[in-house]
Order: structure tokens, then C-alpha cells, then sequence
């Protein structure tokens, strides 16, 4: 029964235990409309989406197959944590129909999860509400931009799956996602002056020292891989200069130099929504608190600094807006060093997504007229990953 239903909703991607789940009953049903009517009368996190997830618990209360997956992913969403969780995969619905908001109803019957969560960590009922307010409505609208049919996406899905497990919060301008830092960096401080170091220590990169594969660097002649090795007197590695890597090995004595943050080490994830307010005061003030916040609810994660991977540390941004301008004060915040990541991700939160012909790319703002020109010349916006200490 399990490999059919799997083959027949086209899921890949399930845990190997999933088969225990199949036969148990979920503490709240996809079809439990008065759980989701309390959730939006409470936090109204839907908004005007509420009544088309409505109609379409009708629509899949006819639909045994999609009834039964969304049972075992329940019970299995409802004992794993928020990591584990990544294992469950959506079906893959591909015609315009109610039926692709059958992941919204999945979040939907979670939901009770992350709200009890958020409460146990000491969470208002208002922050929560900020937390939750026309969250979910938001990406199942920006889904429908996106691929232009109705539902939520598999990214969607994704992301907004950390709500249900408390493992993102608002804090101003940020949501924020506490978490272990997962890029291969450690970072150094001079005992004598504060001065940072960061250092790469895994990876290949280009003679330029940008990440290679991306566009613009896939030229192997002059690359060289990262990488860093202790001795009894110090610590040698490949330090990143103004955002690229440098292919010569810096040498940090221990009696100069001590590791303030290294790969498995906890930090603050800093993600910008949609209209976040980066004047700089604002900004300031967001970071001290993302990073309080999260050494105070999250203490299991000792948070050391804010971390941020985005298209929005890409260095040349400085080069196309002005100094004033309140993205080139974000930009800088950041000690930036170069990842490998297609350069997409840009289209989604500036163009509302990529068009097959770039020259259809509008051109109604000056960032928007800057970047389109980039990638028409044949570069790209690619994703930098970013540190910030907050004293």
C-alpha cells in the first residue's frame, strides 16, 4: 500500500520509517475546519485565503489516496522535530485545482503544534500574532505569482513549515531562524585591536576568488580550494578580502588570534521579508534584539552572531545604488564571503520570478533597470553569505 500511494502522488521523499505511520490517527485532521477557522479567528495567518482552503478540504475529502498520505505525514509531522520534518515531501500536483492547497491544509493541521511551541518558548499571544499575521496568506499569494496556478509551492511549503515548529520568529525588520551555522567558515578576533578574520575552510574557487561553478566563474585555470589546518603555534587558512577568497594562506598566530565563531557553532539566521524597513536605526536596532531574542528562547543554540545567505550581500549592488541608499547600509552590515548558488533567487524577490526572455524583465526602478542590464551583459546577482557580531 505504501510504494503505491507513494508512485500514484508522485513522492520520492519520505522518511524510511514512514510505513509506522501509515496505520495512526494525527492529532488534527487536514479536514478539521473548525481547527482552522480557531487558528484564523486567533492569528489570522490566512487571511483571505481561509475560504478557498475551505472549499478545498471539500474538494480532497473525495480524494482517499491524498486523505490517507496526509494522515501518516501528520502523525509523523507531529512527532519529529523541525529537522526531521524536512524528510516529508509534497505530492506533486501540477493541474490548476483546489487540490494544491492540499500543503497549506497539511500546515494548517500543524499549526496547533507551533503555536503551543511558540508559548512554551515565551512568546506573547501578540508575538505570536506578529509572527503569524497574514504570514501564510503572503506566501501562498506570492506561490500563485510565481507559477500561476492556485496553492502553495513546494518552497512555499518549505518555508513556511519552520511556523509550525516555532523555529522562526518576527522581530522587526527580520524574521529570524535560529540554527547551527552551516557554511564551512571560522572566524578569528585579534586579542590586540578586535579586528575579524574570516577564514574559508572548504570549497573551490575561482583564480578571482569567487565561488566556482557560478556563472561568470567556471574557468578552472588559476582555481584552488579552501581550506584551513591548525598547528601547535597557529592557525593558517585562506582569509576573504572584500568578499572573495583569497588563493594565498594568511598565517593567525594563537597568541595574537582566538576563534570566535566556527562551522556548528549557533547564530541567529537573519532572513528580509518583503518590505522590511533597513533604515539603519531600525536596522541596528533589529539585530541587537534578533540576537537577544534568541539567546533568551533559544538557549539550546548559544548563539554566537546573526547569520545571512541572500542575494541582497551581493557586493556589486554598491556599484549600481547609491550610498544612501538603505540596501547599500544592509550590504555593509555584514562580513560577506562568496557561496556557490545559482543567481535566481533575486528574480522571485525582485522580478516575481524569472521570465523565459530576460528582455521581458521590467524596468520600472533603477534596481530593477541595473540588475536586468547585468544579466543581459552576462553576469548574475549571486548569493553571498554574510556574519555580524552584535556587542
Amino acid at each position: 500500500m505504501l510504494e503505491r500511494m507513494l508512485r500514484e502522488l508522485k513522492i520520492e521523499k519520505y522518511p524510511e520509517n514512514f510505513g509506522v505511520f501509515l496505520d495512526k490517527t494525527p492529532p488534527v485532521s487536514i479536514l478539521d475546519k473548525e481547527n482552522l477557522l480557531r487558528i484564523e479567528e486567533r492569528f489570522s495567518p490566512f487571511g483571505d485565503y481561509a475560504p478557498p482552503l475551505i472549499s478545498a478540504m471539500d474538494k480532497i475529502s473525495d480524494e482517499p489516496m491524498l486523505l490517507n498520505y496526509a494522515d501518516a505525514a501528520l502523525s509523523y509531522l507531529y512527532e519529529c522535530d523541525s529537522c526531521a520534518a524536512s524528510a516529508i515531501a509534497m505530492p506533486n500536483i501540477t493541474q490548476d485545482s483546489l487540490l494544491r492547497f492540499f500543503p497549506a491544509l497539511i500546515l494548517a493541521a500543524l499549526l496547533p503544534r507551533g503555536i503551543a511551541e511558540y508559548e512554551r518558548r515565551g512568546f506573547s499571544e501578540d508575538e505570536i500574532y506578529e509572527n503569524l499575521h497574514g504570514t501564510f496568506g503572503a506566501r501562498i499569494a506570492m506561490s500563485e505569482r510565481l507559477t500561476g496556478l492556485m496553492g502553495l509551492d513546494s518552497g512555499g511549503f518549505s518555508w513556511l513549515r519552520l511556523y509550525c515548529y516555532a523555529s522562526v520568529f518576527r522581530v522587526d525588520s527580520f524574521n529570524v531562524t535560529p540554527k547551527k551555522l552551516p557554511d564551512k567558515i571560522t572566524v578569528l578576533k585579534s586579542r590586540a585591536t578586535g579586528e575579524l578574520a574570516l577564514i574559508m575552510c572548504a570549497g573551490e574557487f575561482h583564480k578571482n576568488g569567487k565561488a566556482l561553478g557560478n556563472k561568470g566563474y567556471t574557468d578552472t585555470d588559476g582555481a584552488f580550494s579552501a581550506e584551513i589546518h591548525e598547528t601547535n603555534d597557529a592557525y593558517i587558512g585562506n582569509a576573504v578580502v572584500d568578499s572573495a577568497v583569497s588563493s594565498i594562506p594568511s598565517v593567525y598566530k594563537k597568541s595574537e588570534w582566538e576563534i570566535i565563531l566556527r562551522t556548528g557553532d549557533g547564530v541567529a539566521g537573519i532572513h528580509i521579508p518583503r518590505g522590511a524597513n533597513l533604515q539603519q536605526e531600525v536596522m541596528n536596532e533589529s539585530f541587537a534584539n534578533s540576537l537577544r531574542i534568541t539567546r533568551e528562547r533559544y538557549p539550546e543554540f548559544d548563539a554566537r552572531a546573526l547569520h545571512c545567505s541572500t542575494w541582497m550581500l551581493e557586493p556589486f549592488l554598491k556599484e549600481i545604488l547609491p550610498e544612501t541608499s538603505r540596501l547599500v547600509g544592509f550590504v555593509d552590515s555584514f562580513i560577506k564571503y562568496p557561496k556557490k548558488c545559482p543567481g535566481n533567487a533575486v528574480f522571485t524577490f525582485v522580478f516575481d520570478g524569472k521570465p523565459n526572455d530576460l528582455n521581458d524583465l521590467p524596468e520600472d526602478t533603477t534596481l530593477r533597470k541595473k540588475i536586468k542590464a547585468r544579466y543581459l551583459s552576462g553576469g548574475e546577482i549571486n548569493v553571498h553569505g554574510g556574519i555580524k557580531f552584535v556587542d
